[in-house]
């Protein structure tokens, strides 16, 4: 119970980062591709503002139900916010991610919603936007991957939401040479230095 959230019976927050570094030492030592896809409910202030909290909850358990039983059993689903979900997958390409989030995504798109808190069952049409970041391409540690991954997310809910979108970006963090300064010349003609670069 201390590894799951209560209400998805996805993995918690922590359980999750903690495994994601685990994942990351895991792949980094067998030269592995590692794989972590975001998800993100669209409109779902809306869904809660017409029908209600705990149909909010209901829609939650459903996702978190459909994410998972389209996914293999070593991966890892976690619930990371209010109404966003994390995914590890372990030696899986993100091509091969994205046909299984494609999979979610059609099984969500005809869901019915059952609740005893409604008269009545209803179809609604559940979206999300996604993005999908990999390890060692986007990002060699978690803060990298992590921030990779959130930005794919946001511009996949900037470009008009229900899209799932593979980060292109190549992340590296180069440790540099000692004594290694840098100069910036701004326009105005103004030079900032640099006493000592220590990370790039």
């Amino acid at each position: 119970m201390a590894q799951n959230d209560e209400l998805t019976g996805c993995y918690n927050y922590r359980h999750t980062i903690e495994t994601l570094e685990k994942e990351i030492e895991r792949s980094r030592r067998y030269n592995k591709v590692l794989t972590i896809a975001m998800l993100d409910i669209d409109y779902f202030k809306n869904l809660n503002d017409t029908y209600g909290h705990l149909v909010g909850n209901e829609i939650l358990k459903k996702i978190g139900s459909s994410i998972k039983s389209n996914l293999r059993s070593i991966d890892i689903v976690g619930r990371y916010g209010g109404d966003e979900f994390l995914i590890i997958l372990p030696e899986v390409s993100p091509e091969q991610a994205l046909c299984a989030l494609k999979r979610v995504s059609h099984k969500l798109i005809d869901s019915r919603i059952y609740s005893t808190y409604l008269k009545y069952e209803i179809k609604l049409p559940m979206q999300f936007s996604a993005g999908i970041a990999s390890f060692p391409q986007n990002g060699d540690d978690l803060e990298g991957l992590m921030g990779m991954v959130d930005y794919a997310v946001y511009k996949s809910k900037k470009t008009g939401r229900g899209k799932i979108i593979i980060e292109k970006r190549k992340w590296k963090r180069l440790e540099p040479r000692k004594n290694l300064g840098m100069e910036i010349k701004l326009s105005n003609s103004t030079i900032i230095k640099t006493k000592e670069i220590l990370d790039i």
